[in-house]
Parts: C-alpha cells; structure tokens; sequence
C-alpha cells in the first residue's frame, strides 16, 4: 500500500475512475455517507489520520482512505 507525505491545506484530486467513497469518521466507527467524490474532481485536504490507514478529511464528517488516490501537487 503506497504512503503519502501530505500537509495540511493541500489539494487530492481524485484520479479513481469509480471516485472515493465518503466514511463519517475515520475511526472503527465510520460508516459509509452514500456519498462519492466524483472522478476528476478536486478536494482541499483539511487533516490527515493515520490509524494503519492514511485517512484524509475533506468536509465535516468526511473522510477518505488516502491509499486509493494520489495527491495532485
């Protein structure tokens, strides 16, 4: 699984073809939102957790695993 050196403030764009899904915590607790970040587009990093995981929060209560997408630097 590929690692990251992110910061905080930095633009992901989402280079899955099928987009991310959206956790609402990424704690065990985290449930899927029904949301996906679509295709192509771009989202701005606000904190980044890694619990075994990388983790990037991208809006209140929306978290992505960071390993299924690269950073657009």
């Amino acid at each position: 699984m590929p690692r990251f050196d992110i910061s905080v403030n930095e633009i992901l764009k989402v280079t899955n073809k099928q987009g991310l899904k959206v956790y609402s915590s990424p704690n065990g607790d985290g449930k899927l939102t029904g949301q996906v970040l679509p295709y192509g587009s771009s989202w701005k990093v606000s904190r980044e957790l890694n619990n075994g995981y990388l983790w990037l929060k991208v809006g209140t209560n929306q978290w992505i695993i960071g390993y299924e997408n690269e950073l657009n630097k």
